[in-house]
């Protein structure tokens, strides 16, 4: 993945980070295709929004953030979601 495209990609978490007063991160490590999407689309018909991406880059996207998420670098350690 091109530089360009990792920023892209880090305002875009950024952004939807600030949209919203809490997120959640949930580990998905162990879920199957099917656990996955039935975890989906329990998400879109609860209308809460569901992202899955890199760890690295959400880190960064927690760094470039005007809030703290420091407590949460520990987590990004494992395959996880955000939900929020």
């Amino acid at each position: 993945m091109k530089k360009e495209d990792k920023s892209v990609i880090i305002d875009m978490i950024g952004n939807t980070l600030g949209e919203y007063a809490c997120v959640y991160l949930v580990q998905t490590a162990g879920l199957n295709a099917e656990k996955t999407s039935a975890l989906r689309r329990a998400c879109f018909k609860d209308d809460v929004k569901m992202l899955c991406v890199k760890n690295t880059l959400l880190k960064k996207a927690f760094e470039s953030s005007e809030r703290d998420y420091s407590e949460l670098y520990d987590l990004l350690q494992k395959s996880l979601s955000i939900h929020s």
